[in-house]
């Protein structure tokens, strides 16, 4: 698998940057959501959550497909916004290892920005929550 290289950045703000990136504008159970994606696919292929953010299988982040512009994306939001806050909350929690997800989401996308993609046509559809479709693998 290969991942993106940020050596510069802490495991706590890929983490941040990451549910920022893809959740800033969603509610706080869409950011929930988001973590558990992300803490869930880090435990299925045994990673760390850092590795399970920078994951570069297709379609798997894709606020990292720019990284400098999600990085001037999240730098322009004013750090003491709930949005925020709620996004390094949560962050915390999965950089210290505390987290517990409230679902078995793994993969997600938003169909007002793509089509469904490919690898998620053989799973089973979650829920919706804002602008994301949630799905799981069959198990």
């Amino acid at each position: 698998m290969y991942f993106i290289n940020l050596p510069n950045l802490s495991d706590l703000l890929v983490i941040v940057l990451t549910l920022a990136g893809e959740g800033i504008g969603e509610s706080w159970v869409g950011k929930v959501l988001i973590a558990d994606s992300i803490y869930n696919y880090a435990q299925e292929h045994h990673l760390t959550v850092r590795q399970s953010c920078l994951a570069r299988r297709p379609n798997r982040y894709s606020c990292w497909n720019e990284p400098d512009k999600l990085i001037a994306k999240t730098a322009s939001l004013v750090t003491t916004t709930s949005a925020w806050n709620d996004c390094v909350r949560i962050a915390r929690q999965l950089n210290a290892g505390t987290y517990r997800p409230y679902s078995r989401a793994l993969y997600y996308y938003n169909p007002k920005l793509c089509k469904k993609p490919k690898h998620i046509k053989s799973m089973v559809f979650l829920l919706k929550e804002g602008d994301h479709v949630f799905y799981t693998e069959t198990k």
